[in-house]
Parts: C-alpha cells; sequence; structure tokens
C-alpha cells in the first residue's frame, strides 16, 4: 500500500512507513534479547531469592512458546519490511547517490545485518564506489555464501554477487580467495549438470567474464581476453546474447587501444583471438541478436559480429 501510494507523494509516505515499520521492528528486537537484571517477583520489588528463581517446567515451556512465537512476527515483519526499506534505497540509488545509499542502508543494519537481500545490495553499493569499498564490501557478500546449506549450493546466489565479491577479493589482493570461490563454483555448475539438477547455468561463464573484464579495464589484455574466451566454453552452454554482448565489449575496447597504437598485439595473442572467434561464428549461427535487418537484409546473429570482428582484428594486424 505504501509502495503504491508513494508514486504520487514519495518521499512523505514511503519515509513515513519506512519509519514507522522500523520502529515496530526495533520493539520486537526487544523482546527477543534476553533479560539480564535479575527476576523480580510480581508484585514485589525485591529480587527473587535464587532458590526460587528457577523457573518451572511450566514457567519454562512458555517463555519457550513466547519466544518461538515473538521470532515468527519478528520474521514476518521483516519480510515487509525489506521491500519498503529497498524501495526507498532505489530512489538514492537510481540518482548516482551510492554514498547516501549505504548511508541509509547502514540506518537499519542494526535489524536487518543478516538478511540476505539487504547484504546484497548494501554489498552492490559499496562495490560501486570503488577503492577501500572493495574491502568492506567483501563481508556482506560472504554472508550470501556463509547462509548457503547442504540443499542449496553457490548456484542459488545471484551470479553478479558472486563475480563482484571476486572481483572485490582480486582487487584488494586476495586472489586465492577468488580462484577458490570460482573452483567452487565451476564444480557445482558440473555437477549440478551432470546429475540433470540443471538444464543451463550461466554463473561460472558470468564470474570469467566479470574477472576479465576487469584485468581488460586496467589494462591486462592478455590474461583479460583469455579469460573471456575461456568464460564461453563450451560454447553449446555458455554462448547467448548476454554473454556475447559483454564478451564482444572488451574486443571492441582491445581494437581500440591497437588502433590507437597504445597496446601492441602479438601474433600469438592475434592466432587465439582469431580462432576464438571461428568458433563464435561456427556456434552462433542461429542466434539472432535483435530483430533489426543488416546491410544485406539478414537478422544480426552473433555469428556476423564475430566476422565483422575477426576482420576487425585481421585488418588492424596488418
Amino acid at each position: 500500500q505504501a509502495a503504491v501510494t508513494s508514486m504520487t507523494s514519495p518521499n512523505a509516505t514511503l519515509e513515513s512507513s519506512v519509519a514507522e515499520h522500523a520502529k515496530r521492528l526495533k520493539s520486537q528486537m526487544k523482546r527477543l534479547r534476553p533479560n539480564n537484571t535479575a527476576s523480580i517477583r510480581p508484585g514485589s520489588s525485591r529480587p527473587m531469592s535464587s532458590r526460587s528463581s528457577r523457573p518451572s517446567t511450566a514457567s519454562y515451556r512458555q517463555t519457550h512458546r513466547d519466544l518461538a512465537h515473538a521470532t515468527k512476527e519478528f520474521e514476518v515483519s521483516v519480510k515487509q519490511f525489506v521491500p519498503l526499506l529497498m524501495l526507498q534505497a532505489k530512489a538514492l540509488w537510481d540518482q548516482g547517490e551510492y554514498a547516501k545509499t549505504e548511508a541509509f542502508l547502514q540506518q537499519h543494519s542494526e535489524i536487518l545485518g543478516d538478511n540476505n537481500i539487504f547484504c546484497e545490495n548494501m554489498a552492490h553499493t559499496l562495490f560501486l564506489q570503488q577503492g577501500d569499498k572493495f574491502e568492506e564490501s567483501i563481508p556482506y557478500y560472504e554472508v550470501l555464501i556463509n547462509s548457503h546449506t547442504d540443499t542449496s549450493n553457490l548456484l542459488d546466489l545471484p551470479a553478479m554477487a558472486l563475480a563482484n565479491l571476486c572481483v572485490a577479493h582480486i582487487l584488494t589482493n586476495q586472489n586465492e580467495e577468488a580462484e577458490a570461490i570460482m573452483k567452487a563454483i565451476a564444480l557445482e555448475e558440473d555437477n549440478a549438470l551432470a546429475m540433470g539438477e540443471v538444464t543451463e547455468s550461466y554463473h561460472n561463464s558470468i564470474v570469467n567474464l566479470a574477472v576479465g573484464t576487469l584485468y581488460c579495464e586496467r589494462g591486462n589484455y592478455d590474461f583479460g581476453i583469455s579469460r573471456i574466451c575461456k568464460s564461453l566454453e563450451p560454447f553449446d552452454k555458455n554462448l547467448s546474447p548476454d554473454t556475447w554482448f559483454y564478451t564482444k565489449r572488451c574486443f571492441l575496447a582491445l581494437a581500440s587501444k591497437i588502433s590507437k597504437l597504445m597496446f601492441m598485439m602479438n601474433d600469438a595473442m592475434l592466432h587465439g583471438i582469431i580462432d576464438f572467434l571461428d568458433d563464435v561464428e561456427a556456434e552462433g549461427t542461429n542466434i539472432v541478436l535483435d530483430d533489426s535487418i543488416s546491410l544485406t537484409n539478414e537478422p544480426t546473429t552473433i555469428a556476423s559480429e564475430a566476422r565483422q570482428l575477426k576482420q576487425m582484428f585481421v585488418t588492424l594486424s596488418t
């Protein structure tokens, strides 16, 4: 209701609703905290003696039921609160105000500190601020990994969250941690596909794409391009309009650097790129990218774009 009303008066209605829910949750949290003060006998201002302070079985059961009820009530309130909180945070996010988004979310960390949705959004907010914030984002992303159990694996987590975590580890000189996560993702994905638990999964591909893109952006095109080429293997499983979109961006960036004499491509790298684009062309013949018609009056496919990129690199090498 608050979300609908906020379309006409976004600030007042949504902020009021968020504040109201936050106040209620804090009150509910107090009921869940153990009471460390001395127990007081009803109707008396004197503490109960140690002999009489031991709760009876009936009293213990009632306390346990009360706690279970309060916990359930708190969980329901959290589920109602999180969408409202994220809706208000999105208003700041959409304006590119990531520091303000962080400050706003941080106000509610006491309530939602271990909530997966809260941690994922806080992690993304920190990640996009870059710099020292990369390291700060890692604990929030790790909450997602630590939350997966025997009945849910890494493939149940958002691929971009895992990709960002690996990138954050690399940028903070924790390459071994990033490699361990990538190996775990690849293993779980292979097992899930072999067992028939999933028919397709792009987690490993997306993570490799993110890492490869990172190295390309940092000027290490040799390693970055090799990682990107690896991300699409096997092509029949990982080549799609989405993965191709990010792949070709890196190749176009590399071509731009070469054309401006800002990067020298050796023969081994050229041959590797040509072989890769040959494979993409062969596999992407029937993958149409959009409904537009090219100059040859044919639909634009991954194969047609791979041919154009191949011709571009051949021209740049001469």
